[in-house]
Order: structure tokens, then C-alpha cells, then sequence
């Protein structure tokens, strides 16, 4: 569940973009996990899955080789673009059982939220072709 204010946007970045509306200071969890808000698959499951829904998923999910499970947020942080100049970690929760995107720095209001998908997803580069 998104804990801040945000915009959906144009981005220069890619596509749409998730925007702060406000301030958020550094070290503000921006984003946590929560299994009310998630879908997992195996890869087995994902395997039966209808090619658009695949699609889907593949575009706005995650695949962890850690649990092997396909995993999908439900709701607008799938609208926070990659970037290696992220200005957001992503790092497990005090449980360890989800995981929480937190601010770096100080983001400004206005300024687009983004995250290097390569902390999270074992698959990305080769799924979307990201180079970085």
C-alpha cells in the first residue's frame, strides 16, 4: 500500500509515472507490501495462466528467484518506473516478511518516484531488456 501522497503522470522516464504529492523526508517508507494487496504464482501456475493475463503480469509484476514465485502488487505503485538513478530502496520490513520501498533522500513534491527493478526482480533485464 502506497503511505504517501502521489500523482499518476506523464513520465519522462516511461509510460505513467507515480509523482510525490508532498514532500517526503529521507528514510520515509513510501510503499509496503501487503498480502491483502498481492497475487503469487508459481511458475507452474504461471504456466497455465491466459497469454494476456501472462503478459500482464510480466509487464507490472515480478519474478524472485528467491521464493520462485511470480508476484503482482495490485493498485498504483506498478506506475513507479526503473531507474538506476532510483531515488527509492527497496529493503524487507522488521517482520522480513514484506518488503517496503523507502526514500533515499529527500524527494520534493512533483518529483517522479523510481526504484531499480534489479533489487527485487531476478528476471528483469531479460524479460524487458533493461541495460542498467
Amino acid at each position: 500500500m502506497i503511505k504517501i501522497k502521489y500523482k499518476l503522470k506523464p513520465s519522462k522516464t516511461h509510460g505513467i509515472g507515480l509523482f510525490a504529492d508532498e514532500d517526503i523526508e529521507m528514510n520515509q517508507v513510501v510503499f509496503e507490501s501487503s498480502k491483502q494487496f498481492m497475487s503469487a504464482w508459481t511458475i507452474k501456475k504461471f504456466a497455465k495462466l491466459d497469454s494476456r493475463i501472462k503478459k500482464y503480469i510480466k509487464h507490472y509484476g515480478s519474478f524472485s528467484k528467491v521464493d520462485n514465485l511470480w508476484h503482482l502488487n495490485h493498485g498504483d505503485i506498478r506506475f513507479c518506473n526503473h531507474s538506476v538513478q532510483k531515488n527509492n530502496i527497496s529493503r524487507k520490513d522488521l517482520s522480513g516478511k514484506n518488503y517496503q520501498l523507502v526514500a533515499m533522500r529527500c524527494i520534493k513534491k512533483g518529483e517522479e518516484l523510481l526504484q531499480d527493478y534489479n533489487e527485487f526482480d531476478s528476471t528483469i533485464k531479460e524479460r524487458v531488456g533493461i541495460k542498467n
